[in-house]
């Protein structure tokens, strides 16, 4: 059962995206998963199933910060990489390093708009596999996208946004700038684990609804947690 009719991996690189969710639900149907489409699980749909265990996967939703001033319009990046428009010169402002701040200025450099691609991390991709990391600067490169380190946005002024350097708190402008796309992590969404734990049952979270982590960590966990609802084989004598 999933919480929400739509599985979205914003973190994840879109093709990669697409490889590893096949990969899952193949081997979900290899196992003699019963996977349910477009069902939302309420409390009350899963406590129909009478389940010894419950293991909630719910997923996070976007964190859009306020950015104050009256300046260049803000887009999430998740809107861009949904096809939102952006053109002319654009700064994508990436708070921690992932693949999301990435995929999305190579997507704005495809679609020609002059593009600066600016972490809070300590360098862009920080989060990644450092072998993907490298192929991401490689063609962020080549595409002519200018990359900036340890600044997070503070305010919007005119066509300009004032980034703070998070080591020196110094403040650095960036003029020049037609779109502001935010990529400010997530918020897990633990409302069905905790009304699951109201009613008594036997649940735990992993993934998102424990805290925003990577694709790899919710795999893990939610593994482990499969893993503990088994019984041990009994002894051999």
């Amino acid at each position: 059962m999933r919480p929400a009719a739509r599985c979205v991996t914003p973190s994840v690189h879109p093709a990669t995206a697409r490889s590893r969710t096949a990969w899952c639900r193949r081997q979900a149907w290899l196992a003699g998963c019963d996977v349910r489409y477009g069902t939302r699980a309420g409390v009350d749909e899963v406590l129909a199933e009478h389940p010894d265990r419950v293991i909630v996967a719910s997923g996070a939703g976007r964190y859009q910060p306020d950015i104050p001033g009256d300046g260049p319009p803000v887009l999430h990046a998740w809107d861009v990489l949904d096809g939102a428009g952006v053109s002319g010169r654009a700064v994508v402002a990436d708070w921690g390093g992932d693949w999301t701040g990435l995929a999305v200025a190579e997507v704005l450099a495809a679609r020609g708009v002059e593009v600066r691609l600016v972490t809070a991390a300590v360098a862009v991709g920080e989060a990644i596999h450092q072998y993907q990391r490298n192929l991401y600067i490689e063609r962020l490169d080549l595409a002519g996208v200018e990359i900036l380190h340890h600044l997070r946005p503070l305010r919007r002024d005119g066509d300009a946004v004032v980034f703070e350097h998070v080591f020196s708190l110094r403040e650095v402008r960036l003029d020049g700038v037609d779109a502001l796309v935010v990529s400010a992590g997530r918020s897990g969404d633990t409302a069905l684990f905790e009304e699951l734990q109201e009613r008594g049952v036997s649940v735990v979270r992993v993934g998102d609804a424990l805290g925003a982590r990577s694709f790899e960590e919710a795999i893990r966990e939610g593994t482990e947690a499969a893993l503990g609802a088994v019984p041990a084989p009994a002894a051999v004598h």
